[in-house]
Order: C-alpha cells, then structure tokens, then sequence
C-alpha cells in the first residue's frame, strides 16, 4: 500500500479533479525504477515517501498539516513557484553534499532521494511552464 503520486495540469472529470499521466523522453528515468521512466507518475510506499521527505529536509512542504503538499490524503494542491524553489534547494543541497549513493536511482549503492528530487525538479518546473493549472495530487 503506498501513494499515488501524479504532477500536471488539473482537470475537472465527472469523478472530481483528476491529473492525466505524461510521458516525455527527457524526463528522467533511474536505474532500477523500470515502471517510472519518463513519466510523471510515482507509486511509492507511505514509508519509503516518508523517510524521502525527511531525508531530503521537505516534511514540512509536504506533510504540514495546514499547506503541505500531501496534507491531504487523497488530495490535489496547486503548485507555486515557492514549492519549486524548495525542490530544488533540497535538490542543490543534496547534490554538493552527497548522498549514500554515488548516482541518483533505486537499489544497492544508489541514491533514491537524489532520484526523488531530481523527479520532482522536472515534473513539477514542467508543470508551472506548461500547464494553465499546475498541481500535484496523491491517491
């Protein structure tokens, strides 16, 4: 059991609002994260999401129960560029300082929260460029 975790142009569907899958070629793909290439799509656990956001430094941007990301379970929010500029502070700072892996992916000796960022970093800058409403939402 885990989240569904889906970043893009908001919808209005009769079932409520709703975020279409995307794939593009230059969206990143990591090494042993097969299902997830290139897509704006992510299905992890609760806990592997939970020891993400804790080692990245962004609980608070995702889970604060008053405006975080994933406050609400399911949920969709509105992305701004503030939540962008947060992605990629934890993403510089991940990155100058580090982390257990030598390169971003999933598996031995691979860094997952750098692969997270990195993730996050593309889809949530193509979002706010590209989409009249940019949003993240988690099912």
């Amino acid at each position: 059991m885990g989240y569904r975790i889906i970043i893009g142009n908001a919808v209005e569907t009769p079932d409520g609002p709703d975020i279409e899958t995307v794939r593009h070629d230059s969206a990143p793909a990591f090494p042993g994260d097969d299902d997830c290439h290139h897509v704006n799509e992510r299905a992890p656990s609760y806990s592997a999401w939970t020891d993400f956001a804790n080692s990245s430094g962004l609980h608070e941007l995702f889970f604060h129960p008053d405006h975080g990301l994933m406050a609400n379970h399911p949920g969709i929010v509105a992305i701004t560029p503030a939540h962008v500029e947060a992605i990629r502070k934890a993403l510089r700072h991940r990155l100058s300082a580090g982390g257990p892996g030598q390169s971003p992916g999933f598996g031995d000796g691979l860094d997952y929260t750098a692969a997270r960022l990195l993730w996050l970093d593309y889809w949530m800058r193509w979002a706010l460029e590209n989409c009249e409403r940019p949003a993240i939402r988690n099912t």
